[in-house]
């Protein structure tokens, strides 16, 4: 509501208490992944009236749908509709990252993610994109693969900024050289 909390521990907030590593596509390659579920965002260019926020932009998050919260963006990327016709929103979002290679599953070329393969360079965006299309193989129960884009980064950071109200991430975060349970 605008109200400073003398202490937010952010690690027992729902949205945060459930981003988990996830390994996907364990019967072919492999990858493990951060699994961030569904959150939704509220921003506002002011926090209410008569609180510390007032006259400050401001983001919520939160694990449930509420009035004036919308789905973050990386979450509306799903190509399927439901009976209404309205997109699905995807209970996950995977972040991960690998330095992929070429390999020919079911006649097609897609990326693959085996160690010590010869990474695909020189490729176009479109090509890559195309590779990554075809990593996916629902009749086998893998899909979500795609590039990693804009909103993807959007909800990264905000959830970064939510959890140490800083948009100075480096100076915030330092080197994260510690790892964090």
């Amino acid at each position: 509501l605008g109200n400073k909390l003398s202490s937010f521990d952010w690690t027992k907030h729902p949205v945060y208490t459930g981003i988990s590593m996830a390994t996907v596509d364990d019967s072919r390659s492999p990858v493990t992944v951060t699994k961030i579920p569904l959150f939704y965002i509220r921003t506002a260019v002011s926090g209410p009236v008569g609180t510390f926020a007032d006259g400050k932009k401001c983001w919520w998050i939160s694990d449930l749908q509420d009035t004036g919260y919308r789905p973050a963006a990386c979450f509306k990327r799903s190509t399927s509709t439901d009976a209404k016709g309205k997109y699905v929103i995807s209970p996950y979002c995977y972040v991960g990252t690998f330095l992929g290679h070429t390999e020919t599953v079911g006649g097609v070329t897609c990326l693959g993610s085996k160690r010590s393969q010869t990474v695909a360079v020189s490729q176009s965006k479109a090509t890559i994109k195309t590779y990554i299309t075809n990593r996916n193989n629902t009749t086998a129960g893998v899909s979500g693969f795609r590039m990693f884009d804009i909103w993807d980064i959007g909800a990264l950071r905000i959830l970064m900024l939510v959890a140490k109200a800083n948009t100075d991430s480096q100076n915030t975060w330092g080197d994260n050289s510690t790892p964090m349970t």
